[in-house]
């Protein structure tokens, strides 16, 4: 059986060499939207846990041509770094957008990668707007049941 050791190590880290952070971010994102079962919502195959596990499974498998030592708990992380910075940018965009700034003064997206995560942009559940409207009717009930308690 041939040894796996030098030879192997040296073409890993040349592999890991030819590709650069922002490469592999977007490589990433590629793979990600690739698996509708890790982010879409309606699909059947968000609800089914085995699948979300296989589609994990094979992201790392194909990143790790690219980083040996990538693990599911790197990627998980990565991706929720990745969909925060996204929701925050956006969220940014659009409050600018319903200012009623005119086009040009509506800020550009900071984020190399804002473009390759447009694909989530259906899948956000709360707008700003329905998660004030909760907070009002919250607080009109909580308000009727202390006048409820007082009585």
């Amino acid at each position: 059986m041939a040894d796996d050791g030098p030879d192997r190590d040296v073409v890993m880290a040349a592999s890991a060499d030819l590709i650069t952070e922002r490469d592999f971010v977007l490589l990433l994102i590629s793979l990600y939207r690739d698996y509708p079962a890790l982010w879409k919502i309606k699909s059947k195959e968000y609800a089914d846990k085995n699948k979300r596990l296989l589609a994990l499974s094979s992201i790392v498998k194909a990143l790790r041509v690219y980083k040996p030592t990538y693990t599911e708990d790197l990627l998980k992380k990565k991706i929720n770094a990745l969909r925060t910075n996204f929701n925050k940018e956006r969220k940014k965009i659009e409050q600018a957008q319903r200012s009623g700034l005119s086009p040009e003064d509506v800020p550009k997206p900071s984020l190399y990668y804002y473009n390759e995560m447009l694909f989530l942009s259906d899948q956000m559940c709360i707008s700003d707007t329905e998660s004030s409207l909760n907070s009002e009717v919250k607080h009109f009930l909580f308000t009727i049941q202390r006048y409820i308690l007082l009585i």
